[in-house]
């Protein structure tokens, strides 16, 4: 017993140093065992913080993942408006090379034009310069007689 007395001694370095541990324990159990019955010790309301950052993780992904899907459907959509309108591009493309082969190979192709027919076909070049600006040349070439040619 006095071995042990003497290990338990308050008044040597080692005494203090179990007695501590000894009262560490103690409140470390007493934790524990309030925890056990719904009592929360976090002082530093980590647990909220914690909560609340997962919170704003959560709002952040999800307005990231809604301005993807945004962003795949305009993609889907600029898309099939660019393969319709180059299919558009093409169809005329191709009306425009039938009717100038037709023209070409018309009777009348190399005869003098009358002047109504001539200012009727002035009037829709203009027209079609006026709706669409980038296909016609910025200074059209004066009209001249291609016949001697």
């Amino acid at each position: 017993m006095k071995t042990l007395t003497r290990t338990f001694n308050f008044a040597s370095p080692w005494g203090w140093a179990l007695a501590g541990l000894a009262l560490l324990a103690f409140g470390w159990l007493v934790v524990v065992a309030l925890g056990g019955v719904g009592f929360r010790f976090d002082p530093f309301n980590a647990v909220q913080r914690r909560a609340d950052a997962a919170e704003t993780r959560a709002a952040t992904a999800t307005i990231d993942a809604g301005a993807r899907t945004q962003e795949a459907a305009g993609a889907r959509d600029t898309t099939a408006k660019v393969e319709r309108t180059l299919d558009q591009v093409r169809r005329a493309e191709t009306i425009a090379i039938d009717l100038t082969t037709q023209a070409r190979a018309a009777p009348d192709a190399n005869q003098d034009h009358d002047p109504d027919r001539r200012a009727r076909l002035r009037s829709e070049y203009e027209r079609l310069c006026d709706a669409r600006p980038a296909v016609c040349p910025p200074d059209p070439a004066p009209p001249r007689d291609a016949r001697d040619r």
